[in-house]
Order: C-alpha cells, then structure tokens, then sequence
C-alpha cells in the first residue's frame, strides 16, 4: 500500500489488473476538514452575536434618541 497526495493506493497485485482497483482514501478520515468546519461554526456563531448586540444597541440608541427629542429627560 502506498500513499500519495492523501491518498491511498494498493500496488500490492500490480500484475492482475482485474483486482487491482484503484480505491481513493476518503478526506474525511482526515482531522483537517473537522478543524476548518469548527473554525466556521465558531466564527458564524461569533458573527451572530455580534450582530444580534449591534441591532441592540441601534434599536436602544434610536428610542434614547426620540426621548430627549420628546422632552422626556427631566424624569425623576
């Protein structure tokens, strides 16, 4: 068996071409893929967050504003 390229080959019974199929390793044997789709999960949940805190603070700086505008800032 011999590995190029992240790939497995089986050069074992190179002479009878009929039962030496060529059968190509699967990536995600590989820790790689699961790496990189935890750094995006990461990232989408991070961006949420951060998107979700500043509608937030949009929707709370835009009431503050039409209070002051109203006069409503001489509340006890």
């Amino acid at each position: 068996m011999q590995t190029m390229e992240g790939r497995q080959y089986n050069y074992e019974d190179s002479r009878n071409t009929s039962s030496s199929m060529v059968v190509p390793h699967s990536p995600w044997h590989s820790p790689v893929p699961y790496l990189f789709g935890g750094l995006a999960a990461m990232l989408a949940l991070i961006s949420l967050a951060l998107l979700i805190l500043a509608c937030s603070y949009w929707r709370l700086s835009g009431s503050a504003q039409r209070d002051l505008e109203g006069g409503d800032d001489a509340k006890p």
